[in-house]
């Protein structure tokens, strides 16, 4: 998958010359740093429409909260199924990209992709969560996201805007610089 070569191309080649610990390391740079917040469009997406469409009508007994609901979205979602080597749970941190990163919880509809001027999803092609926030943080509930959402009415794209609300604790200390 391309998508998994460029973050590998991306994230080695990332250089952040306060970080003493990475002069001689081999290990990924990126996770070596205190914070990192990557987002963007990822390009990852739902790998099929089955689930989206199962969801969109369900049985009379199949009752589902709307959680829940993009819970099961996430199941068939690209990024969650690389980032948990297929193992689905919403706390992934092992996987063949973003190791160690985390991403807040989704409660929202695919955002992507729109007929352009509308709310309306593209016909031929599978809604998905293309658009995403992931972040790394040194220590634990270091960085903590208060808002994960999609402007839902914004549509002068074929992606709805994503953004994140986050608080991050922040550390009072110089750092040496590498020799």
């Amino acid at each position: 998958m391309n998508r998994i070569y460029d973050y590998s191309k991306i994230s080695e080649s990332l250089r952040f010359s306060t970080l003493k610990k990475v002069a001689h390391s081999s290990s990924n740079r990126v996770t070596q740093a205190d914070c990192v917040f990557w987002f963007g469009d990822l390009n990852f997406r739902l790998r099929s429409r089955k689930q989206l469409d199962a969801l969109s009508s369900p049985k009379k007994e199949q009752k589902y909260t709307v959680d829940s609901y993009f819970d099961q979205l996430l199941i068939d979602d690209e990024l969650t199924l690389e980032r948990c080597k297929g193992m689905f749970t919403i706390y992934c941190f092992l996987g063949t990209i973003f190791e160690g990163f985390s991403e807040a919880y989704i409660n929202f509809p695919p955002t992507h992709k729109f007929v352009l001027g509308t709310n309306d999803y593209v016909s031929n092609r599978i809604p998905s969560y293309t658009d995403r926030i992931l972040y790394h943080e040194s220590e634990s509930d270091r960085i903590k996201p208060i808002k994960y959402d999609c402007l839902w009415e914004e549509n002068s794209s074929d992606h709805k805007p994503v953004f994140g609300l986050f608080t991050m604790r922040v550390l009072d200390h110089q750092y040496q610089s590498v020799k």
